[in-house]
């Protein structure tokens, strides 16, 4: 896990590691947040993405959370231990999507070739 705290430091590290999953405050102080999100979504559809928020948020947020192509939200405070949980979880249920996505275009392309 490595924190930053800017969305331009966010996606440097995009550049220098090889990020699986990445966790977003819905509080962060950025107008842009959720077009920056949907862009990240673009350019890393393998890309893990939780999102947490101080309290309840609107009916608004939520589904603009949904809709960017958040996997998980939780509010906070949570403890470390807990949002470890739900990245490692989401990360193996990301992994396990992201076969049998792979194995079905195998399928696929295999098909193709045995029917030319």
């Amino acid at each position: 896990m490595l924190p930053v705290n800017t969305i331009n430091r966010l996606l440097t590290n995009f550049q220098e590691f090889e990020v699986s999953g990445v966790i977003i405050d819905l509080n962060v102080d950025h107008f842009y947040l959720f077009e920056i999100i949907k862009k990240i979504r673009e350019r890393f559809p393998k890309l893990y993405i939780m999102m947490m928020a101080d309290g309840k948020i609107g009916e608004k947020e939520h589904q603009q959370v949904i809709e960017t192509g958040v996997q998980d939200f939780f509010v906070k405070p949570m403890s470390y231990e807990k949002i470890l949980f739900h990245l490692k979880s989401g990360l193996k249920q990301r992994k396990k999507y992201l076969q049998k996505r792979a194995e079905n275009y195998s399928n696929q392309i295999v098909r193709k070739m045995i029917s030319e």
